[in-house]
């Protein structure tokens, strides 16, 4: 199980330096907006709601 984890982890950390070296100023604003932490929230908020949605409200809180 370890050895996995090592291997995710190394495959993670290869896949962003790679999109790192593609440095370019048209990728610069994206990679910002990503990597904002304030832009998770929209995402949490929809997801939310989709759950909600899908299901009633008591599931959904449940």
């Amino acid at each position: 199980m370890n050895s996995f984890i090592e291997t995710l982890n190394s495959l993670d950390q290869e896949m962003i330096l790679f999109l790192n070296s593609l440095g370019t100023p048209f990728w610069d604003g994206f990679w910002l907006l990503i990597t904002d932490r304030w832009t998770a929230i929209p995402l949490y908020g929809w997801l939310c709601w989709l759950c909600y949605k899908q299901h009633s409200l008591r599931r959904f809180l449940c």
